[in-house]
């Protein structure tokens, strides 16, 4: 039976079940079970910064910029609230977001399980810390944040 809501951390939970079935899972498709670990790892994290701005903000937020946190610009939008709050995490979540890419767009090549161990860390890094990350998050760094989701910002998203 189908939940009627998602928590974006259930992706995370997933991701480390996989990680713990690969073990179990037929050689021919630990490749595909790695990947998708690392990406789930990646959304988890994203999903719950970009949810936490969703659910405490949308409301004050200036319609334009509500469109761009519902669009693919919000990948870029929660790189750059990190990076306004918290430099550190910022540098998780962009190596995070690499390692996404690698996982679902690069197939030439594997991804590794020292790759899916980086990934989980990052995530529990960037998860075990979402609040002191939310909790620094005000609506002039969210307006910086959305002005230019293109061009502002270090992160390859």
């Amino acid at each position: 039976m189908l939940q009627e809501s998602f928590s974006s951390l259930d992706f995370y939970r997933f991701a480390i079940f996989l990680a713990q079935q690969l073990s179990h899972i037929p050689s021919d498709l630990e490749q595909a079970a790695v990947r998708t670990a690392v990406s789930r790892a990646y959304y988890a994290s994203f999903l719950f910064i970009r949810d936490f701005i969703l659910l405490n903000y949308e409301k004050m937020l200036p319609q334009d910029l509500k469109r761009v946190i519902r669009t693919n610009k919000a990948h870029r939008v929660v790189a750059r609230i990190l990076e306004l709050t918290n430099p550190i995490h910022a540098q998780y979540f962009i190596n995070l977001r690499k390692l996404r890419n690698k996982a679902d767009y690069e197939t030439r090549g594997s991804l590794s399980h020292r790759d899916l161990v980086k990934a989980l860390k990052l995530a529990e890094a960037i998860v075990n810390n979402a609040n002191t990350i939310v909790s620094r998050i005000d609506l002039d760094i969210l307006s910086e944040a959305l002005q230019d989701p293109e061009n502002r910002h270090s992160c390859p998203c």
